[in-house]
């Protein structure tokens, strides 16, 4: 049976962008460049507020104003989510068809766990998730593996026999470094020589997905 664990931001929705349009509306009017702002989105993408949070400061300073920038931006991601809430490619025929296997399927984010039930709820996809776990319910952020310990925990599931599916270099290393079979869908980031060393595979989107998974399982009947 197949076991899984999903990141949300990039993978289920297409809410990267929103973050990368609302990170450069707000920089901007800090006077902060595009090219500045993607570079520092590239370190930040995949993790809590908290990571983001020591990765501004060092970057920009510990004189700038990091919660107004990130309070600002938060506002503005969820203003655009509002009206631009979009399913990635394949996501809800993937949910479907691992409900139709009985497969074990988990939600590890680092969006907060109110927010990210809220996305879920929105969408109709809630039913498809046994266990959220968000940014807030760990200490430790992406890169780091807990948020799929975590997960991995919640569900019952060996994370050596579960996959991990990722869109970020943060998230990728988080699931790898947790043990999981990570498998890497790019979203914004391309992916490096390091994420296909730490990935089992990486697909186009969630479709190729489905059928990466399919295949699997015929291996192993």
């Amino acid at each position: 049976m197949i076991q899984i664990v999903f990141d949300m931001d990039g993978v289920i929705f297409d809410t990267e962008a929103l973050c990368q349009k609302a990170w450069r509306t707000v920089g901007e009017e800090r006077g902060i460049s595009i090219a500045e702002i993607d570079e520092l989105l590239k370190l930040c993408i995949g993790s809590n507020q908290q990571h983001m949070t020591e990765v501004l400061r060092e970057k920009l300073g510990v004189d700038f104003p990091v919660q107004c920038f990130l309070s600002e931006a938060a506002e503005q991601i969820q203003l655009l989510a509002n009206e631009h809430l979009l399913l990635k490619k394949g996501a809800e025929e993937l949910l479907k068809w691992l409900k139709e296997q009985k497969a074990t399927v988990g939600l590890a984010s680092s969006t907060a766990s109110p927010i990210v039930k809220k996305y879920l709820e929105k969408a109709g996809l809630t039913e498809y998730f046994q266990i959220i776990i968000g940014g807030d319910q760990v200490i430790h952020s992406k890169p780091d593996g807990e948020i799929y310990q975590k997960a991995c925990a919640a569900l019952g599931t060996d994370p050596s026999q579960t996959y991990g599916v990722e869109d970020s270099y943060n998230g990728v290393r988080s699931a790898s470094n947790a043990g999981l079979k990570t498998i890497m869908v790019p979203d914004l980031l391309a992916p490096t020589e390091e994420m296909r060393e730490r990935a089992c595979t990486v697909q186009p989107d969630l479709l190729a997905v489905k059928e990466y998974l399919r295949k699997e399982q015929k291996k192993s009947e």
